[in-house]
Formats: C-alpha cells, sequence, structure tokens
C-alpha cells in the first residue's frame, strides 16, 4: 500500500512539474505576443486542461495487474459505494470541470461546453474500460462521480470568475479601472 501510495505521489509530482512548465511557457508568449489578463488566463488554463487530461488519461486508462483481463463491469448505479472510490472519482474530474470553465471564457455557453467536455471524457474512459479491460472494470458509479466532480469543478470556476469580477461584491468590473476579466476598464460586463 505504501508503494503504491509513493508510486502515486510520484506521478502526480511529474504532472504538477509539467503543468508549471507549461504554465511558464504561456505566460511568457503571451507577455512577449502583449495579451491582455482575460486572454492570458484563458491560455493558462487550456494548457493546464491538457496535462490534467493526460493525467485523467494516465491515471484511468494505463494498464494495471493482468492487462488483459477483463475484471468485470458494475451498471448498479446504487451498488456498495466506497468511500475513497467517491473521492478518487470526484477529485479526478474537478480540476477538468474548474479549468475547462476558465478556458472558456467569453465563449458561448461555456458552462455547458465545460460539463460537456467531463461528461464526453468520462465515457471515454468508462468505455474504454469496459472494451479493452486494460485490468480495470467499467463502472456506472465512476461516470457518475467524474460527471459530479467536473460539475463541482464548473460552479467553483463561475464562483471565482463571480468574484474577480466583483459582481457578487457590488462592484461592476470597470468600477476600479477594469477587472483582470474586463479587459479594458470601459465597465463592458465580461462574459462569464
Amino acid at each position: 500500500m505504501v508503494n503504491e501510495f509513493s508510486a502515486g505521489m510520484e506521478d502526480l509530482l511529474w504532472l504538477v512539474v509539467i503543468a508549471f512548465v507549461a504554465g511558464v511557457g504561456v505566460l511568457v508568449v503571451s507577455k512577449r505576443r502583449g495579451a491582455d489578463a482575460r486572454t492570458t488566463m484563458s491560455r493558462l488554463a487550456a494548457s493546464w486542461l491538457v496535462v490534467a487530461l493526460v493525467g485523467v488519461w494516465y491515471l484511468t486508462l494505463t494498464p494495471v495487474g493482468d492487462s488483459d483481463s477483463h475484471p468485470g463491469s458494475n451498471l448498479n448505479l446504487f451498488a456498495h459505494v466506497d468511500a475513497r472510490n467517491v473521492a478518487a472519482n470526484v477529485g479526478l474530474f474537478v480540476p477538468l470541470g474548474f479549468l475547462a470553465r476558465i478556458a472558456w471564457v467569453g465563449a458561448r455557453r461555456p458552462a455547458a461546453k465545460a460539463l460537456g467536455l467531463c461528461v464526453a471524457v468520462s465515457l471515454v474512459v468508462e468505455g474504454t474500460q469496459w472494451v479493452f479491460g486494460l485490468g480495470r472494470s467499467a463502472d456506472i458509479q465512476d461516470f457518475a462521480l467524474n460527471t459530479l466532480g467536473g460539475l463541482l469543478g464548473v460552479v467553483g470556476a463561475i464562483g471565482v470568475l463571480r468574484i474577480a469580477t466583483g459582481s457578487w461584491i457590488g462592484t461592476g468590473p470597470g468600477e476600479f479601472g477594469g477587472s483582470a476579466l474586463s479587459g479594458s476598464g470601459t465597465g463592458e460586463t465580461p462574459r462569464l
């Protein structure tokens, strides 16, 4: 159990290092091209979203144990729920929902797009586990928990963006010279 935990922490550390390097690269390129804060934030979130997608792929679709085995599937949504499984599946998709929502700032229906991405990724993961096995089992509970995690991430991102623009604390985005999300400071409301 300790070796599995250590290996998992080492994998997580590599993802953090990759995300940091990608973030620095995005910041340097954005600075050189004179991008505004909103564009830079969106690019940064998009680069971290790619790293998070790679992490989801690695943690859910790389073979484990006897990779030729098909350990089965659980199509009962209300079967026994393990707290560790809930935490892992919800926690895995919170960053995806959060980063996807931030990456699509200014897009049309960004929350729906972000949640749609989470649902699609979860379907691909569970479908791949069901078809190919990879020593993993497809589970309807995992799909539901992944979707819940994505939804929580989207809601969290909406809250952060609303607070950043001042729309929940009674100040408009241009009132103090423009927020990081409004761009010009002219008082126009950014599309959240």
